[in-house]
């Protein structure tokens, strides 16, 4: 694989969390290479179809150090 493709990897991983009504929520971590990691929260309203008709999301920056013993992940 060509290295500078490589090390600019970005990943993604996505938890389920929650599904109700019409709305999907799910929660991510995000590691940029070169940057900060990543909370993110993304919620999808669904028509009677199950298809997304609209999507908010919020980001943060993960700290380096937790003020307290609960990490985000």
């Amino acid at each position: 694989m060509n290295d500078r493709l490589e090390q600019n990897k970005k990943t993604a991983q996505a938890f389920y969390d929650l599904m109700f009504s019409n709305h999907v929520v799910l929660r991510c971590h995000q590691d940029w290479p070169g940057e900060s990691e990543w909370a993110g929260i993304h919620i999808f309203r669904l028509d009677e179809d199950g298809k997304i008709v609209e999507r908010w999301d919020v980001l943060q920056v993960v700290p380096r150090a937790s003020a307290n013993e609960n990490t985000m992940f």
